[in-house]
């Protein structure tokens, strides 16, 4: 009888854990909505032209990839650097793309001085070549600001980090969601510079999924939560203002598109570093380009996958 009884315990007490897991992964955090302090005005407003988009050209072509995380330490090894395979890719094909997307987690610990994210920079600059950065959350592990970001990208002739960036007929959205929760004030912002924004195409880019923080997302664990509310808001505005495609990381498994409607999508792009998870054994690493063929208004992407040695 005991023993029953027990049993009903543990059964009433795992029901009532995943009740309040379940409200928690859509609580809407009030107290988060200073997540655009330090701007005085509307960031978005300020359009930032990347380059000169090459004229007579129907097609943008961008390189896409997330959570880079240079001088991560997996347990007693290194996790496997791919940004070799990343830039001997770009170096033979680099004039086949127009700019570089990052979504953020560049440098792991968040260490703006890191020779290794200064070397990743460098090259860019270097070879002339247009690259453009969200912030991840690690970005501001060092208790690094925002324009702290902003102005070392800007010292290497980069772009970043949140404001809206346009080349030719695409306007790219950068929105912070570091703190995993947009906040009222950004996506006023965001909702007040799309209603004003003619161009032929938009994209948004930032770090997390609209989904992280839900029921089984390690997320939970953080301050900040998923925001299903957010989530219907942020969709709601690509739905009224044209935006086709939110780009967004941090998931690091990845490769995870969620269709809203048939001209609304999210896509959740894997890591490009890889984590030894067994001993010798790492997973994969990802990157991806994306084509947007003004012929026919389709956005055409390609992923490829990075292994120990070689490349797919």
């Amino acid at each position: 009888m005991r023993r029953k009884r027990t049993i009903y315990e543990i059964l009433i007490l795992l029901f009532v854990l995943s009740l309040v897991m379940l409200t928690l992964s859509s609580c809407r955090f009030d107290i988060m909505t200073d997540i655009m302090d330090g701007y005085d005005s509307n960031p978005f407003l300020d359009r930032k032209p990347l380059d000169t988009a090459r004229q007579g050209d129907d097609e943008i072509t961008f390189l896409l990839f997330s959570d880079t995380h240079l001088n991560r330490k997996d347990e007693d090894s290194w996790a496997e650097d791919n940004t070799p395979y990343l830039k001997d890719f770009l170096c033979e094909n680099k004039n086949d793309y127009d700019f570089v997307i990052s979504l953020g987690d560049i440098e792991d610990a968040g260490d703006i001085n890191a020779p290794e994210l200064k070397k990743f920079l460098k090259f860019f600059e270097d070879n002339g070549i247009t690259y453009l950065s969200a912030l991840g959350n690690h970005e501001l592990q060092s208790f690094h600001e925002r324009n702290e970001w902003n102005d070392l990208y800007s010292s290497y002739g980069l772009f970043g980090t949140v404001g809206c960036y346009t080349y030719g007929d695409l306007s790219i959205y950068v929105t912070d969601s570091t703190k995993r929760i947009y906040g009222r004030q950004q996506l006023s912002w965001l909702e007040e510079a799309l209603a004003c924004d003619s161009s032929r195409y938009k994209i948004m880019i930032t770090h997390v999924n609209t989904y992280s923080g839900g029921t089984f997302d390690s997320s939970l664990l953080f301050f900040g939560t998923a925001d299903i509310a957010e989530r219907n808001e942020i969709y709601r505005m690509m739905t009224k203002y044209g935006v086709s495609v939110l780009f967004n990381g941090h998931f690091h498994t990845g490769n995870i598109r969620s269709n809203h409607s048939t001209y609304v999508s999210e896509f959740n792009a894997a890591a490009l570093h890889s984590r030894e998870l067994i001993k010798g054994w790492y997973t994969p690493g990802y990157f991806y380009t994306c084509t947007i063929d003004s012929n026919d208004s389709q956005l055409i992407m390609d992923t490829w996958k990075i292994e120990r040695g070689k490349d797919k």
